[in-house]
């Protein structure tokens, strides 16, 4: 579990996994879930299995383009995203209470992502970028306290707070 939350390349996209099927018995996606529900199926698989195998090896091309629905501006979807993360994080304060500092890190991970894939255009954007900022400052000194977090992205997010309390703030002035 730590993997998957700390690991880049266990982010969640199912494309690059190999499951036994008998590690899949009675999990299953989430319909209700378009954006981050290949990483909550992946939890409920890793939090069954004892033991994986990975292989830093290549063996599949993934091909992006701008219809891909993470290259989308739908940030309803984004937003579910962020829910995932925080669905996961709740069960591993509850359930590995250990793990709990790197499911935090994921977390404002997902929603400094998110963040970067909102443009403030209309109110629901500003009320989505006001929820992930509150998001970020519930549990901020974790992540900054973090060993696993590197200075450079400390920083990102010192920026990226700093940066939407600025268009925010002008945004305020405006109304």
């Amino acid at each position: 579990i730590k993997e998957l939350l700390l690991n880049r390349y266990l982010m969640g996209a199912l494309w690059n996994k190999i499951i036994r099927y008998k590690n899949l018995e009675d999990i299953k996606f989430n319909e209700k879930i378009s954006m981050g529900e290949d990483l909550l199926f992946q939890y409920n698989v890793i939090k069954r299995i004892k033991n994986a195998q990975f292989i830093a090896d290549y063996l599949y091309n993934y091909r992006l383009s701008q219809n891909n629905v993470t290259n989308k501006s739908n940030y309803e979807k984004w937003i579910q995203f962020v829910n995932v993360t925080k669905l996961i994080l709740d069960d591993i304060k509850n359930e590995y209470p250990e793990l709990e500092k790197y499911a935090i890190i994921k977390y404002i991970n997902s929603n400094m992502f998110v963040l970067s894939k909102i443009s403030i255009n209309t109110f629901q954007d500003k009320k989505n970028v006001i929820m992930i900022m509150k998001n970020i400052e519930e549990n901020k000194k974790i992540y900054i306290k973090s060993k696993d977090v590197a200075i450079k992205t400390k920083i990102k997010l010192y920026i990226s707070l700093i940066k939407y309390r600025i268009i925010l703030g002008n945004l305020e002035k405006k109304q």
